[in-house]
């Protein structure tokens, strides 16, 4: 496998909008968060990954105590780019790609975790996200769309 570190991020014409879809998994992770149904999280999460495994349980438990998510500040993605492949294959030929992408945050209030009736169990931590690169592996889906195998 590639290390991330070495291999300086590269977007190239033709390649994936990874910014586009790395943002794209945050938005669909708050949607699910904000109205927890366990049925949608194969369109966030690689089948059988540690993102299925993880987030997956995450959302399975809020759904199962009818607890949902609300106020929490969007996270923006920028500069998503192509950090490799496993085994240095080129894109087009692999399932899995190391996407390396700067995050940070909307702002605003805390967000919270709320019961069925409304009422706060939790407060969320608006601390801002660090600024350092995050890396993701994403796993190409059998509809040619990309789904997230892990967050390392």
């Amino acid at each position: 496998m590639t290390s991330t570190s070495d291999v300086p991020p590269t977007t190239q014409p033709g390649e994936p909008d990874w910014t586009a879809i790395i943002q794209g998994f945050y938005d669909t992770l708050d949607d699910i968060q904000a109205a927890p149904d366990s049925t949608r999280i194969d369109e966030l999460c690689a089948p059988g990954s540690p993102c299925r495994n993880t987030l997956g349980a995450q959302i399975e438990a809020l759904e199962r105590d009818g607890w949902r998510v609300v106020d929490v500040s969007r996270t923006l993605v920028s500069d998503g780019a192509l950090a490799g492949t496993p085994d240095d294959v080129p894109l087009s030929e692999s399932q899995l790609a190391i996407v390396r992408a700067q995050l940070s945050s909307a702002g605003g209030d805390p967000g919270r975790i709320i019961d069925a009736n409304g009422e706060t169990l939790f407060d969320i931590d608006p601390s801002p996200l660090p600024d350092i690169p995050t890396n993701y592996i994403v796993q190409r889906h059998s509809d040619g769309t990309w789904r997230l195998f892990e967050i390392l």
